[in-house]
């Protein structure tokens, strides 16, 4: 059992790389194989045993918190903290200082890994206070740089020149820390871009504690950043399908080839083909003589 008894999971952010999407709908919300992604984030918490979950949230934070307290309001214990002026993921975190007392696994909210990484890092939390995951990218520059010897963090580059870059292994946005990191983040400058980095107290915690950094490949790790981003992680979470379920209605004629999920009161009508990995949801009328792709995923009510 995991000393780690509390998740934070930062949601606050506007996700303007994702725009137009998130004009009207905040990036946690984003679908996934129907499903809202932040719904993926918070089942992996739950499965490694978490007791209580706080969600640091601003943009659009009624649509976050309606949904989460519908759906996992009697799975979790759940706090919503309004981050107010986003000044950053330091100051996400900061605003929690009053609140925390012991240590804490920290999730960005557009980050996704399978729960046995979380499980690792929890484990390894065991043995060493402060623990950050690592992931290799062809372009690093585009992140936080990890400066790592013998497992041990020595110091984060935020964004470096291309070509400049010390490694090639990038901030994934996944900890275990202990509170002693807000009194680092009390001493934090503001950055550049005008914000607290989380990132910056971070690296001064390397400098005068052990931090350990746990290597996963780029497989296990995948980011809600950008559009593509959208149409990539529905892809990834397709060949996940174990097994093709079947809750709506078949006709006759109708073939189904590979991992097929047809959700409830859909009706596949007669001659219509469909080629796994495929996810229909509720209430659609397809065909007849329709042809289903490989990779796709239709909405309710199509």
């Amino acid at each position: 059992m995991s000393r780690i008894k509390t998740a934070v999971v930062l949601a606050a952010g506007k996700g303007e790389r994702l725009q137009p999407f998130t004009y009207t709908k905040p990036k946690p919300l984003i679908p996934i194989l129907n499903r809202p992604f932040i719904s993926y984030i918070l089942d992996n918490i739950i499965a490694c045993g978490i007791e209580k979950i706080v969600l640091v949230v601003h943009y659009l934070k009624e649509k976050v918190m309606d949904y989460v307290e519908r759906e996992y309001g009697n799975k979790a214990n759940i706090t919503f903290v309004d981050q107010g002026e986003p000044l950053g993921t330091g100051h996400a975190v900061k605003v929690l200082e009053n609140m925390l007392s012991e240590p804490f696994l920290l999730i960005y909210g557009d980050v996704y890994v399978d729960r046995e990484v979380l499980r690792k890092v929890l484990s390894q939390a065991e043995d060493y206070e402060n623990v950050l995951v690592g992931v290799p990218v062809e372009n690093p520059w585009d992140y936080g740089v990890l400066i790592v010897k013998d497992e041990l963090l020595k110091g984060i580059v935020e964004k470096p020149e291309k070509g400049r870059e010390p490694s090639n292994i990038i901030n994934a946005g996944i900890y275990a820390l202990t509170t002693e990191i807000f009194g680092f983040l009390r001493k934090a400058r503001i950055s550049p871009r005008g914000e607290i980095e989380l990132t910056d107290a971070v690296t001064e915690l390397a400098k005068k504690g052990e931090v350990k950094v746990i290597f996963v490949e780029r497989s296990e790790w995948f980011e809600l950043g950008r559009v593509w981003d959208i149409l990539e992680l529905n892809r990834i979470m397709l060949d996940k399908i174990r097994e093709s379920k079947i809750e709506g209605i078949v006709e006759e004629n109708v073939s189904i080839r590979g991992k097929v999920v047809i959700g409830k009161n859909t009706i596949i009508r007669s001659g219509t083909y469909i080629e796994g990995p495929v996810l229909i949801g509720e209430n659609c009328s397809i065909g007849p003589n329709s042809y289903i792709r490989p990779y796709t995923v239709l909405g309710n009510h199509v």
